[in-house]
């Protein structure tokens, strides 16, 4: 899958497991404190929360007892943040062209004893000129829905899942 994000025009980001709620609350486009929202914010947030109930685990953010900063306290539950902060970071610095795909684990608590639930997730984010400028392609235009569209399809086809609609 890698070979194949990377031959799409991607690059691989590797971000920290670790993250602050804060960060991962930014996506909820609410103003209300995470903590005081509890889990009904979590479960608007996963991509697929009743996945990760069928696993009997919580879709709440697996908490650190001794965090060693207020950025790293939780377990990300989800890619998106950080991909969605190395894109912002790379535009400030005026890049063009940004395109990052990221393969890692999310964690999911699942009580006091059981380990974490720990599904492989992708993320992809894009932003900017769909193809780097050459003399040949001046202008190459913005990524859109169906460039996206393509490398998930290129993925889909990549692990011979052939009926995804």
């Amino acid at each position: 899958m890698r070979s194949r994000l990377l031959a799409c025009g991607l690059n691989e980001a590797v971000t920290h497991t670790l993250t602050s709620p804060a960060l991962m609350a930014r996506m909820a486009l609410e103003t209300d404190d995470v903590a005081a929202s509890g889990p009904k914010i979590w479960r608007r947030l996963v991509a697929d929360p009743l996945s990760v109930g069928e696993e009997g685990a919580s879709v709440e953010p697996v908490c650190l007892l001794n965090p060693a900063s207020s950025d790293r306290q939780v377990m990300r539950v989800m890619l998106v943040p950080s991909l969605l902060d190395i894109v912002s970071k790379n535009l400030k610095h005026d890049q063009e062209r940004v395109a990052f795909f990221e393969v890692a684990r999310t964690f999911f608590p699942r009580g006091n004893d059981a380990l974490a639930f720990e599904p492989r997730t992708l993320g992809i984010a894009a932003s900017g000129l769909r193809r780097p400028r050459t003399w040949a392609d001046a202008e190459p235009g913005p990524f859109t829905y169906f460039d996206i569209k393509g490398i998930i399809e290129a993925v889909l086809d990549e692990m011979q899942i052939e009926d995804w609609t």
